[in-house]
């Protein structure tokens, strides 16, 4: 079976000549639930922007479903992915909570009931309904997470990646994170997890995938 990601020999460097990745390799198939483990700075939150096509390899090739991300194709699969980023300012960018979870089905230009029906179910989902109407940043760090977490489960991806997920959040949040994840993984989701320590990481993946000062240092 063809993996949903390949990972090849993959270098990058940033303008400024910082060497992020130094020739990674990996792969993860369909359903699986990997952890990207190593300490700030190693290289994971990199590694999951290339992964999602939002940033180019420096050398090496990355592709998802079968097509490269360097490829004009990729373009098309981009629906079939949700990233969720460590810091939910960096996702939440409309005047309300609902214009941001809107704005991706809006964006595949899906049919006005097919986008309400979506909003209104990831709402409830996610327990947040209450807060469609709110500005984003008069949010809780906590309910911004939940939130920004709520725009990537409304396109109803096939590969699920977020960085740093349960970070910051209090105890019933990272439990109900987890929870949505270890669903949304039993129903068919490939999901992606970076994280700097090992906590919940039993609960959170099948596979940990070690990174150190941009090499993989082993499974």
């Amino acid at each position: 079976m063809q993996p949903i990601v390949s990972v090849k020999d993959v270098k990058f460097s940033y303008p400024a000549g910082v060497s992020a990745l130094k020739g990674v390799s990996l792969q993860v198939g369909q359903g699986e639930r990997v952890a990207l483990l190593g300490p700030n700075g190693s290289g994971k939150s990199t590694l999951i922007l290339l992964i999602a096509g939002l940033l180019m390899p420096t050398k090496g090739s990355v592709e998802v479903f079968g097509q490269s991300t360097a490829s004009k194709d990729f373009q098309k699969f981009r629906s079939r992915i949700g990233v969720v980023f460590q810091d939910p300012d960096d996702q939440l960018f409309t005047p309300s909570v609902i214009e941001d979870i809107e704005y991706g089905p809006k964006n595949l230009k899906l049919p006005a009931e097919d986008v309400a029906a979506r909003s209104a179910h990831v709402l409830e989902k996610m327990g947040i309904a209450h807060l469609r109407d709110r500005a984003p940043h008069r949010l809780s760090f906590g309910e911004k997470k939940k939130v920004s977490l709520a725009t990537a489960l409304v396109l109803k991806p096939e590969l699920l990646i977020l960085d740093e997920p349960t970070a910051n959040l209090d105890l019933v949040s990272r439990r109900g994170l987890i929870d949505t994840l270890n669903e949304l993984n039993e129903a068919g989701t490939t999901v992606i997890v970076s994280k700097h320590d090992v906590e919940a990481f039993p609960e959170l993946a099948d596979r940990v995938i070690v990174i150190s000062h941009g090499c993989l240092l082993g499974e």
